[in-house]
């Protein structure tokens, strides 16, 4: 298995056992950011009542619906699609669709904010810290150099075999770091790399420039 593949086994686990520990709390209210084809409302085991509010471009949404409710797979909780642009009024439409401001929440942003220029990766932590309550939880991927991911052989070597020109998509302006910043919101932090995540479940991956790169921050509200 490539380096992709195995970040792709490691990331996802990690993730996963961020809202098996939000479950295991009592969170019964998850929010996915750029939720793509995640599946977790499908495949964890969450809490009766739960809510989880997927948000992502209309298109993304009604794909996976559509493959998903044709294979006969139904959802694990009260699932709450939302067809919004993350750069348009997401945080209107998610209480309109019923999100409680006064019920912890596990959030999750997988692989969107090397995509946010910084103002709006700011704009974004606050408007989570806004709608969050104590005891909330909150995962976010990161590079901890944007431009030296744009600049690795493999990322060029992916983005060219899908037609894409990565640094249009990506943002490599400086920004302060993802970890300081919830901590002044006043979020109790851990920080992991891919690598420490991997060993955790036992799986063995080498050190390369591109997982030296990647953070993920683990966070919950006090």
């Amino acid at each position: 298995m490539g380096v992709p593949g195995r970040l792709h086994g490691a990331a996802p686990r990690a993730f996963d056992d961020h809202f098996l520990r939000a479950i295991d709390g009592g969170v019964t209210q998850a929010v996915i950011l750029a939720s793509g084809l995640d599946t977790r409302a499908y495949r964890l085991g969450w809490r009766d009542g739960t809510a989880v509010y997927e948000i992502d471009q209309p298109g993304v949404l009604d794909f996976k619906l559509r493959v998903l409710r044709g294979a006969g797979a139904a959802p694990r909780c009260a699932l709450r699609p939302i067809a919004v642009d993350l750069r348009d009024g997401w945080a209107a439409a998610l209480d309109g669709a019923g999100f409680d401001t006064s019920r912890p929440t596990a959030w999750l942003a997988e692989g969107l904010l090397p995509f946010l220029p910084p103002d709006a990766e700011e704009h974004l932590l606050r408007e989570i810290h806004r709608l969050s309550a104590p005891g909330s939880h909150l995962a976010a991927e990161y590079f901890t150099d944007v431009r030296r991911a744009l600049e690795n052989p493999m990322m060029q070597q992916n983005a060219a075999i899908m037609g894409i020109q990565m640094t249009d998509l990506m943002s490599s302006a400086p920004r302060p770091g993802l970890a300081e910043r919830l901590a002044e919101l006043g979020w109790h932090t851990r920080l992991m790399t891919v690598l420490q995540e991997a060993a955790a479940h036992r799986r063995a991956l080498s050190s390369t420039a591109m997982l030296d790169n990647i953070r993920h921050v683990f966070a919950r509200l006090r």
